[in-house]
């Protein structure tokens, strides 16, 4: 699930969707781009290492929101977003630096080489919990270079 709390006036952006059909993904995982040559790329899962931006889409062996237009839509900008795909075992306290884990989903975790996406955003103010009685963890998404 992803919840858009506050971006403004930003649209999403969209590109080509992995062809492969065994790649599944969720709405509030994070993405990536794979350069196949100069001229030609795709979205897929992303590994942790390059993430531009959270998924927007479904294909996950029952549902593909990808066919027909084979484009996934991804939200870039900055603003402060709420997803249910992140690494539950983890503490996610208000200010806590964010990164993505090598499944697309968004922890706690320093992870080696994993730059940071986000910073969690506390549900009753500063200090609080980012964990929200929804089950989705609030985060405000850091600006990428894309």
């Amino acid at each position: 699930m992803l919840k858009i709390i506050q971006v403004g006036s930003a649209m999403p952006r969209s590109g080509p969707a992995d062809s492969d059909p065994s790649v599944h993904f969720l709405p509030g995982m994070f993405g990536q781009v794979v350069n196949v040559d100069k001229v030609n790329w795709y979205v897929t899962v992303s590994d942790g290492q390059r993430p531009i931006g959270l998924i927007d889409d479904v294909r996950d062996g029952v549902d593909d929101t990808t066919i027909g237009s084979n484009r996934i839509t991804l939200w870039t900008s900055p603003g402060i977003y709420a997803v249910d795909q992140f690494e539950k075992s983890e503490q996610y306290p208000d200010g806590k630096l964010l990164r993505v884990a090598d499944n697309g989903q968004l922890t706690s975790r320093l992870i080696r080489g994993h730059c940071s996406v986000g910073q969690a955003v506390g549900v009753s103010g500063p200090g609080s919990n980012a964990i929200r009685s929804d089950g989705c963890v609030q985060f405000k998404l850091l600006s990428r270079r894309i």
